[in-house]
């Protein structure tokens, strides 16, 4: 593992090399992920958390976002779950392929085009609050101010944020890279305080992956705005 003094300049090399493989994901690749991520151990999982801590929400109507949403499979399996299926399920991706097929395959979830750049900028329009907000396998390949960043765009505006990652240094100081993935693994617990999130429960991933090792449910500790 390399300490963090190394990951500026690692930076560009971790980001350009998963924007490339995503940005080439078209068709093929989506419906192929669709089919082998229903049957992936650690993406069950993660549905079945997320669809719990749904239920947890008090709202008639309540707001399930998730960033970096890709063609929305996480969501849909969430919502297979979940008992508030009368929810709005909304999901934020880059690429412009998976935004489309998405939208096509699952009439329940609307998926927006941009980045968590734009989403943070105000470039693309998200509910003044939301219920549970995921960010999965997203933060493992940003550097920490992004991560901060975002963590913090969120405070005030969701009430409880679920993360799926590599949460092994969740207590550390600082971020590490992990080699020879050149994954990052953040301090997740420390981001989360920073932001105002309180972790409620780790979960380890039954059976990790190189991308996923486990789960954080953190809540936000103000008060709903308004």
């Amino acid at each position: 593992m390399a300490e963090a003094g190394n990951l500026a300049a690692c930076y560009d090399v971790v980001v350009a090399k998963f924007e490339a493989l995503w940005a080439e994901a078209g068709e093929p690749m989506i419906d192929a992920g669709h089919t082998e991520w229903r049957t992936m151990p650690d993406r069950i999982q993660m549905a079945d958390i997320v669809a719990n801590v749904v239920d947890l929400v008090e709202e008639s109507n309540p707001v399930i976002f998730e960033l970096g949403c890709f063609a929305g499979f996480n969501l849909a399996m969430a919502a297979e779950r979940a008992r508030a299926l009368q929810g709005q399920w909304i999901g934020l991706e880059p690429n412009e392929t998976a935004v489309a097929h998405g939208n096509r395959q699952f009439s329940m979830i609307n998926i927006l085009q941009g980045s968590h750049d734009d989403m943070i900028s105000g470039g693309v329009e998200l509910p003044a609050w939301i219920d549970v907000c995921l960010i999965s396998r997203v933060f493992l390949i940003l550097h920490p101010d992004p991560v901060q960043g975002i963590l913090k765009f969120l405070a005030g505006r969701a009430q409880r944020v679920v993360i799926s990652d590599d949460i092994f240094n969740v207590g550390g100081n600082m971020a590490i890279i992990r080699m020879p993935d050149f994954i990052l693994m953040h301090p997740f617990e420390r981001f989360l305080s920073e932001a105002g999130f309180q972790i409620e429960k780790m979960i380890c991933a039954e059976v990790p992956d190189r991308e996923c090792t486990g789960f954080i449910v953190a809540k936000f500790g103000g008060n709903k705005p308004g």
